[in-house]
């Protein structure tokens, strides 16, 4: 007896996977290259660098450049616009502007280098954003999603500081804003380590 599969092309898991199907699909560019371009959306970091940590990682970019995230992120409309949340804004530099501003973070880092970084970006209407971060990070749980978490902290801003140091600002130290919060117990080391188990179970 077999079984016929039952596919709704409009539901939920269906359509997530067709725009992380889409994301993917996307040219790779170096992200120090990225220029300016309008729109919200969702986007892909990938890195193929020295970092001893990443070395299962960097070696698969490598053989097959754009093939497995270290990062999966979102950029939506500021709902302070009045006209942000209308399904076809596409105003604004709403996706560029976080890929600039991760950009700054891997400058920042001591042992990071921002050439050792691509991107893909894939421009969507707001309202399928969130589903298609969701799918994407579901599929590949990147590391700096799923292991190492703070890169994509922001600067909390005066009095606003005193939590704890991210593994990510543990790991990769330099931005200036992170010594305001309290060191972390983990050490460098022990972050380094979990990263490479974190990739091997991940990946493997």
């Amino acid at each position: 007896m077999f079984e016929v599969r039952r596919f709704d092309p409009l539901d939920y898991s269906s359509l997530s996977e067709s725009v992380a199907d889409a994301l993917m699909d996307c040219e790779l560019v170096p992200l120090a290259e990225v220029e300016a371009f309008n729109g919200p959306g969702i986007y892909a970091l990938f890195y193929h660098g020295p970092f001893p940590a990443y070395a299962e990682l960097s070696n698969h970019e490598t053989e097959d450049p754009g093939s497995w995230p270290i990062y999966i992120g979102k950029a939506t409309p500021s709902t302070r616009m009045g006209k942000a949340l209308m399904p076809d804004n596409f105003n604004g530099h709403d996706l560029y502007g976080r890929l600039r501003q991760h950009a700054q973070s891997i400058e920042q880092a001591d042992n990071l280098s921002v050439s050792d970084f691509s991107a893909k970006m894939l421009i969507l209407s707001y309202i399928w954003v969130p589903m298609a971060e969701t799918a994407m990070i579901g599929r590949y749980q990147p590391l700096w999603n799923s292991g190492i978490d703070g890169f994509g902290n922001h600067n909390p801003g005066a009095g606003r500081h005193g939590g704890m140091c991210s593994r990510w600002d543990t790991l990769h130290p330099g931005r200036p804003w992170v010594k305001n919060f309290v060191p972390r117990p983990e050490t460098q080391s022990d972050i380094e380590h979990a990263a490479v188990q974190f990739l091997r179970q991940t990946m493997n």
